[in-house]
């Protein structure tokens, strides 16, 4: 499978968006790691990641985006903390926050079916986040091809939960939203509105959802 022309769109997709989401959350985040305390992951994510045993451990976060879950784990007693992802924006805004409140976290970009070889062998856990797999197109063989991958990985069963659990909330939650909006609608417009309103707010989960099942078919066959 020739991944680059899709990886390349994501990164420049990426490169594109950052900006927004800085602009937006760059004062709530600057303003959180303030506190020596505060930390991102949340029960029941935290639990589990603490039944795995994650303090003391190398962890390396593949698409880890702007690097605040990377930086929680490394304040919680997580060891060599690595954070790899393809957009530039993404690991300049992680960079310069790790800085910023001198949290000990290494971010490298780089698309994470090319991780440096460098990086074989240095890590216990990989740690993969909300939203990461539907990113990376070649999610069936990604561990048989990339051996830092394999070598990093303790608890893939873990990893995939996670993103399992995210689908059906996500479906749970578009439902509903739908219930929501058609309630409202009737409510204002009447019941010929409902079907308008319907189309409008599928057209991107559709999409969005339509990805996700062919991307989780291709990683578990």
């Amino acid at each position: 499978m020739n991944t680059k022309k899709y990886t390349e769109a994501n990164r420049k997709a990426w490169n594109q968006v950052m900006p927004y989401h800085k602009k937006a959350m760059d004062k709530k985040w600057d303003t959180m790691y303030a506190y020596p305390n505060f930390v991102y992951q949340k029960n029941p994510e935290l639990g589990e990641l603490e039944k795995i045993g994650f303090k003391g451990k190398n962890i390396a976060h593949l698409s880890c985006n702007n690097g605040i879950e990377l930086m929680s784990l490394k304040r919680l007693g997580a060891n060599y903390c690595v954070g790899f992802d393809i957009s530039d924006n993404a690991i300049d805004e992680a960079k310069k926050r790790a800085a910023k409140f001198k949290i000990d976290c290494e971010f490298i970009r780089t698309d994470v079916l090319e991780i440096s070889e460098k990086f074989h062998g240095k890590f216990n856990l990989v740690y993969i986040t909300i939203g990461a797999l539907s990113w990376i197109p070649d999610k069936k063989n990604i561990l048989k091809k990339h051996p830092t991958c394999l070598l990093m990985v303790v608890n893939s069963s873990f990893m995939n939960i996670i993103h399992l659990e995210v689908f059906f909330l996500m479906m749970m939650n578009l439902m509903e939203n739908l219930r929501l909006f058609i309630n409202t609608s009737i409510k204002k417009f009447g019941k010929n509105s409902v079907e308008l309103i319907i189309t409008e707010e599928l057209v991107t989960n559709h999409l969005l959802l339509m990805n996700f099942l062919i991307h989780l078919e291709n990683f578990l066959h």
